[in-house]
């Protein structure tokens, strides 16, 4: 009766004697270190997840700042700015910059919401699924 190689993970191997002991061995082996890699892309992806989730948490918090003050206070600045225009205690150049501060606030209150959009994306990508 032929027996195949000892290496051979083959369910065809006959099973008695040695080579039962040595195919039932190889398989332990192979399943003890799949488990541990199992044990390891879990853990991998565990933090992955927590990496994305403060990042996107982060730029929640960021944006809702620029949106909610930033630019109102923006808003307030270039009042009080064109208040003192008028009444001639501010130069041109320096009501200029008021515009300027809140245009640059509004196209960073975008950028926040762009990077919002990222960091949920990369929660989606990293679980492969829909965070919302």
């Amino acid at each position: 009766m032929p027996v195949a190689p000892a290496d051979s993970l083959s369910p065809k191997m006959p099973w008695i004697g040695v080579s039962q002991a040595l195919y039932f061995g190889k398989t332990k082996q192979r399943l003890e270190s799949l488990r541990r890699d199992l044990i390891g892309a879990e853990a991998d992806t565990a933090a992955k997840v927590r990496e994305a989730w403060l990042n996107a948490d982060k730029a929640k918090r960021e944006w809702t700042l620029y949106k909610e003050r930033i630019v109102s206070l923006s808003r307030l600045d270039l009042s009080v700015s064109s208040k003192a225009y008028e009444s001639g205690m501010m130069s041109f150049s320096d009501m200029i910059e008021s515009f300027m501060l809140l245009f640059e606030s509004r196209l960073s209150t975008e950028r926040k919401k762009a990077d919002l959009g990222q960091a949920n994306a990369a929660i989606e990508e990293t679980v492969g699924g829909s965070s919302r």
